[in-house]
């Protein structure tokens, strides 16, 4: 286990949750990922280990660092209401962005490229709640790749992110 996961969770196993607020936030999200943040914090203080979290959330190390961190700098409410807004990671934004599956499946069945497809499932297998890093995995891409697409779909939706693409 990285050690600066273990130190972290140590701080947050030793330390008390209020489970007035966490029930309060937890209730009121009605967002999947910000849920997932609020039960990482939880099983942290009840003690479950980083490996029986990941699997439980289907999250990253990463991913349960970052939430950690935000955790013991601001607490439960800047878990879920970041005040940083501008600094919203790509995630957090598609999340936010309502798809027409209907449309995706329609596009789906009309990609006549593979390149194209693939990009529509990696969009699909983050809405589902696969992280990034096993996205990439599922689909053979980079992370950096993947960021890509993400930006793609957030600055024009499926259309832009199928756009075919153009050598110069």
């Amino acid at each position: 286990m990285n050690k600066y996961l273990l130190s972290r969770a140590y701080e947050i196993f030793v330390g008390e949750l209020d489970l007035k607020l966490w029930n309060k936030l937890y209730i009121q999200s009605d967002k999947c990922f910000l849920k997932k943040r609020l039960l990482a914090i939880k099983y942290l203080h009840e003690g479950k280990s980083q490996k029986e979290i990941l699997i439980l959330l289907n999250c990253s190390n990463r991913e349960l660092l970052k939430w950690i961190d935000r955790y013991l700098m601001y607490g439960l409410e800047e878990l879920i209401y970041p005040s940083d807004l501008g600094q919203q990671n790509r995630t957090d934004i598609l999340s936010e962005i309502e798809v027409d599956w209907g449309f995706w499946q329609y596009l789906y069945d009309s990609c006549a490229l593979d390149y194209q497809k693939k990009r529509l499932l990696a969009i699909q297998h983050l809405y589902e709640g696969i992280s990034r890093e096993k996205t990439c995995k599922l689909i053979g891409c980079t992370y950096k790749t993947l960021s890509g697409w993400i930006d793609k779909f957030i600055s024009g939706g499926l259309e832009e992110l199928i756009e075919p693409i153009t050598h110069e």
